[in-house]
This record gives C-alpha cells, sequence and structure tokens, in this order.
C-alpha cells in the first residue's frame, strides 16, 4: 500500500516542533506530518504535499541544507518559513529559497498558528499566477 501524501509537510525538530499550536481543530492536526532529518524529509516530500512549513529554529538540520534539497526535488508546493526572532535569518533563507524558485507563500511567526497557516495558504492560493514585473 503507498503512504498517504501528506497535506502539511512540516521540517522541523519533533512533533513539538513549535512552543504551541494554537487555533488547531482535529481534523488540521491530523493533517501534518512532522520531518526531522532530510532523509525524511526527502521521502515525505516526494509525496507531493499540498504544503510544507520550513523551522528556520529547527537544530536537526539547517535550513539551506533543507532548502536546498527541496530546489533539487523543484518541490512546487508552496512553502512557509516559520520563523524565530532572528531576522538575519529569516532574510537569508528568503534569499535561498528564491535562488533555487522555491515557491514561498510567505513567513509566520512562532508560535505557530494552524487558523494563521490555513489562512496563508488559502490567500497564496487564491493570489493571481501570472506575476508583474513589479511583483
Amino acid at each position: 500500500m503507498e503512504p498517504a501524501r501528506p497535506p502539511i509537510l512540516i521540517a522541523a525538530e519533533e512533533y513539538q516542533f513549535l512552543d504551541t499550536v494554537y487555533g488547531s481543530t482535529p481534523a488540521t492536526v491530523q493533517e501534518w506530518q512532522v520531518a526531522n532529518n532530510l532523509e525524511r524529509l526527502r521521502e515525505l516530500a516526494a509525496l507531493s504535499p499540498l504544503a510544507i512549513v520550513v523551522d528556520l529554529e529547527a537544530a536537526c538540520f539547517s535550513h539551506t541544507d533543507v532548502l536546498n534539497l527541496l530546489g533539487s526535488m523543484r518541490i512546487s508546493a508552496p512553502i512557509v518559513l516559520l520563523a524565530g526572532p532572528d531576522i538575519d535569518k529569516r532574510e537569508q533563507a528568503k534569499q535561498v529559497a528564491s535562488s533555487l524558485s522555491l515557491n514561498v507563500a510567505g513567513t509566520l511567526r512562532r508560535p505557530l498558528i494552524m487558523t494563521a497557516l490555513l489562512r496563508l495558504l488559502k490567500s497564496h492560493a487564491a493570489a493571481p499566477s501570472t506575476a508583474t514585473a513589479q511583483d
């Protein structure tokens, strides 16, 4: 039996990857999987997740390695960068993702609020697909 497609893949330290998950319904919580090493990330990303959240504060791997892996896999899923207080790290991650032509939906701050994540993904999906020179 083929593994189920993870609707939301979270590249993070562990299941307790955030300080707290707020605003979650049981259905939403059931719809994500965590990858805490690059091998598991590769395995789950190959299943074409709906979206990928990259925890920039994860100690188990560097966000640059995660983004490079996703870029090498030509992942088209929207990517959300989960940011801590380090503004330089957030900007570096955005630059790396842009250089790899990754589809970054946006950045959210810790702790992750699931309703904010779902709202960001919904607005990203509703955005026009044609980019202008100004974009």
